[in-house]
């Protein structure tokens, strides 16, 4: 297994759905909890990128955004600075169905000559569930200096390696990067009264 560092992603806002997201309880287990389970199965050491101290408790370092208010650039921008592994894993915690399989299966794409390396499911790059080395790092402090902060074109800056995720792979599933938004996109997989601590 190569030496990657896992990042879940657990900064932002969460204002379309009120609370959050991280916290958000399913099947007993809490969307960073599930998030961190996974990673920790295919990185040498996993760390939680969020602004709240209420993530101290996962047992997992948590660091703060560097810059603040950048969405997700800001917060992959913060795990690069602080890896020290060349490859890095970044995991929203709001994609509760991504599986060890699909993470294994993105570190085994992992080579020398690109500096992203993102799943497209069903025709959408899934940019918050991929690997990304420490040189891609320029690309993103270069973005939020510019305040040209989409994810999509980051990517177009950087050495992309795109990563087909369909029907011919056994680990999938049309859920796999299902992204809880809203409180309608909890009430799809959370039949039971909705848990928010």
């Amino acid at each position: 297994m190569k030496q990657i560092t896992g990042f879940v992603l657990a900064g932002g806002k969460s204002i379309r759905i009120g609370q959050d997201k991280g916290l958000i309880q399913l099947n007993g287990k809490q969307f960073v909890e599930h998030a961190l389970s996974i990673a920790n199965q295919v990185c040498k050491e996993t760390f939680i990128i969020a602004n709240s101290s209420k993530y101290k408790k996962f047992g997992a370092p948590v660091f703060a955004d560097i810059y603040k208010e950048k969405g997700p650039a800001g917060g992959i921008c913060t795990g690069l600075i602080h890896s020290k592994t060349n490859f890095n894993l970044v995991l929203g915690c709001d994609l509760p169905f991504v599986s060890v399989e699909l993470l294994k299966h993105l570190v085994n794409q992992v080579d020398k000559e690109h500096e992203a390396f993102v799943p497209v499911f069903q025709h959408l790059p899934q940019p918050l569930c991929a690997v990304y080395s420490k040189n891609s790092m320029i690309e993103f402090d270069k973005a939020i200096q510019e305040k040209k902060l989409k994810m999509q074109g980051i990517l177009k800056g950087l050495k992309t390696k795109y990563i087909t995720i369909d029907e011919s792979l056994g680990f999938y599933s049309p859920d796999l990067f299902f992204n809880v938004n809203t409180k309608e996109d909890l009430e799809q997989i959370i039949p039971k009264k909705l848990e928010f601590p």
